[in-house]
């Protein structure tokens, strides 16, 4: 009987691990492309998710219409809530763009107080908890997410959902001036749907990336001190308001805190990125066969 029940043991042992042995062979990649505002990150995701017959999650389709339903049903109640989250607005730029400027501007407030109390967190980490479930099951997952907003808005504490998946962190990066110019293209379009807040995309930049004086070893730019006060100054005017390219005075002083001299600057991540791709040197086209070669070495 001893015999007997020793080799049950030995077959359940063995079964239940080719069982995690094969779950763990079937489990699906998740690429996770950050970057700040306007960075192209989008336009990759499309066509990686193509090339890759890959499911989907981005923060604007998923997290944004959560915190913003929570956003309204706070400050002006449940229908109104439900009728601008649930059938019209989408994001935060199309919700802002009807509202007058000094309403925007008091809406914005508001929302970045909400922000830096936590309002995002709990969405995106059940965006995340549904990324690693769909991987888990096999499929390959791409997420299109920021991994910072503004002031101490971070969401890498978020990350340990991912814990002991296949993971791969991608930064999509375009150049301070480039995001500038970018902008102004965006915004000069009648399709008002892509136009874009450079308030917002600067910000977003400056809190996805540190600058210092000094050389460091994982720079991406060198940016001008001079230069960015220039831009600061001149975006600075109310002339600006209508295009969408004016900087609030928030953002003008975070400008100022990251660039307080004239001299030069190294642009740098916070974050610790398996690959960037420098969109202002690759099209999206480009940037995801940049991505997919870097996913076919990893894995071979």
């Amino acid at each position: 009987m001893k015999a007997i029940k020793y080799f049950l043991v030995f077959i359940s042992i063995t079964c239940g691990l080719s069982a995690s042995l094969d779950h763990a062979e079937k489990q699906g990649r998740i690429i996770f492309i950050s970057g700040s505002c306007s960075s192209g990150k989008s336009s990759i995701v499309k066509i990686l998710a193509h090339e890759l017959n890959a499911q989907t999650f981005t923060f604007d389709d998923y997290v944004m219409p959560l915190i913003l339903k929570k956003f309204i049903t706070k400050h002006y109640g449940r229908f109104l809530a439900f009728f601008i989250s649930g059938l019209v607005m989408r994001n935060f730029f199309t919700t802002v763009n009807f509202l007058s400027d000094k309403r925007k501007y008091a809406f914005q407030k508001m929302f970045l107080t909400d922000l830096e109390e936590g309002l995002a967190l709990e969405p995106t980490m059940r965006m995340y908890r549904e990324v690693k479930k769909a991987a888990l099951q096999g499929h390959d997952v791409i997420v299109e997410s920021p991994l910072y907003l503004w002031g101490n808005i971070s969401f890498t504490n978020c990350l340990s959902e991912f814990d002991n998946t296949n993971i791969t962190y991608v930064l999509a990066y375009c150049p301070w001036n480039d995001l500038v110019n970018r902008i102004k293209e965006r915004n000069a379009s009648k399709n008002k749907k892509i136009h874009r807040e450079l308030d917002w995309a600067l910000g977003n930049y400056m809190h996805t990336f540190n600058t210092s004086p000094n050389f460091h070893s994982h720079s991406l730019e060198y940016l001008s001190g001079q230069d960015v006060h220039k831009t600061i100054t001149e975006y600075a005017q109310s002339s600006y308001k209508k295009k969408h390219l004016r900087l609030l005075p928030e953002t003008q002083q975070v400008a100022f805190q990251k660039f307080p001299d004239t001299v030069g600057y190294y642009v740098y991540p916070r974050f610790s990125y398996d690959l960037i791709v420098n969109t202002k040197r690759h099209d999206p086209t480009q940037g995801a066969s940049v991505i997919l070669d870097f996913l076919r070495h990893y894995n071979s």
